[in-house]
C-alpha cells in the first residue's frame, strides 16, 4: 500500500499549480485595500471639513471605478496574450 500512496502524492493535482490563479487573490486584495484607504481618507477629509458623507462617497466611488478598470484592462491584456499564444500554436500545427 505504501508504494501506491507515494505514487499518488508524487504527481500534484492540476489545481495545485501556484501559477494557475494568475494573481486573482492579489487583485482582489489590491481592490479591497484601495477601497479601505480611500474610505479612511474620505472620512478624514469629511471630519476636517464637516461634510460628513460627501468625500466618503466620492472617494469610495473613485476607488471602485479605478479598481474595476484596472481589473478589466489586466484581464483584457491577459486574454490578448492568451489568444496570441493560441494563434501561434495553431499556426505551428500543435494541438492541445
Amino acid at each position: 500500500m505504501k508504494p501506491l500512496l507515494s505514487k499518488l502524492r508524487a504527481t500534484p493535482p492540476p489545481y495545485a499549480d501556484p501559477t494557475a490563479n494568475s494573481g486573482l487573490l492579489g487583485r482582489g486584495m489590491d481592490l479591497a485595500l484601495a477601497l479601505l484607504v480611500f474610505l479612511l481618507l474620505g472620512s478624514a477629509i469629511d471630519n476636517w471639513l464637516g461634510t460628513k458623507p460627501l468625500f466618503i462617497i466620492v472617494l469610495a466611488t473613485l476607488a471602485l471605478i479605478g479598481g474595476g478598470a484596472r481589473i478589466k484592462y489586466s484581464y483584457d491584456e491577459s486574454m490578448r496574450r492568451h489568444e496570441q499564444a493560441r494563434a501561434a500554436e495553431n499556426r505551428s500545427g500543435g494541438t492541445r
